[in-house]
């Protein structure tokens, strides 16, 4: 249905090619601020969909515009697919069965900004928010370096949320939460 992406500051392009057919999937530009740091990545849609059949071979390309000697959060480059099946029937065992199994988002509360960091981007921490709307674990899942990733772990045990809610009922929840040092 349609891709899009994710590049570090100083990304410039992501190119998805179908090896297999040796043909350019989607070209996606990615909209800088005059310094180089990520604004907006496009997203690639497809009116009639992109049929990609069993055993073709996908390449992704990631192209940077390095400023210095080594970029500060390393390079590197995603695409991320928005798929639906040919068959409705392959992904029926998937869905739920009624509403009562919908979750409702927890929503933040009282938060602080972290400390400053001797560094600028994103840390990426994967935290269990509690019934009680406690973080209760946090852990990192993209890395900036040990000085930013600690100062945003302790930021993040410190904030408090409007717990999940399923059926009405508070519960547990895992979510992703990105930290922003610029």
């Amino acid at each position: 249905l349609g891709v899009g992406g994710h590049l570090h500051d100083y990304g410039r392009r992501l190119v998805l090619e179908n090896t297999s057919r040796k043909e350019t999937v989607a070209t996606l530009d990615a909209k800088l601020d005059a310094e180089g740091h990520i604004l907006e990545m496009p997203i690639a849609k497809y009116d009639q969909g992109y049929a990609l059949k069993k055993g073709e071979v996908m390449k992704v390309t990631a192209s940077y515009a390095n400023p210095g000697p080594a970029l500060p959060q390393g390079a590197m480059g995603i695409v991320v697919g928005y798929f639906a099946p040919e068959k409705d029937d392959v992904v029926a065992v998937l869905r739920r069965p009624h509403a009562g199994n919908k979750i409702e988002p927890p929503r933040l509360l009282q938060f602080r900004e972290p400390a400053p960091a001797k560094a600028h981007g994103t840390v990426v921490l994967n935290i269990v928010i509690g019934a009680d709307g406690k973080v209760k674990d946090a852990r990192v899942a993209r890395s900036l370096g040990p000085d930013p990733d600690q100062k945003a772990l302790d930021t993040v045990r410190q904030w408090t949320f409007a717990p999940a809610r399923r059926a009405g009922q508070p519960v547990a929840v895992q979510v992703a939460i990105e930290v922003n040092f610029r």
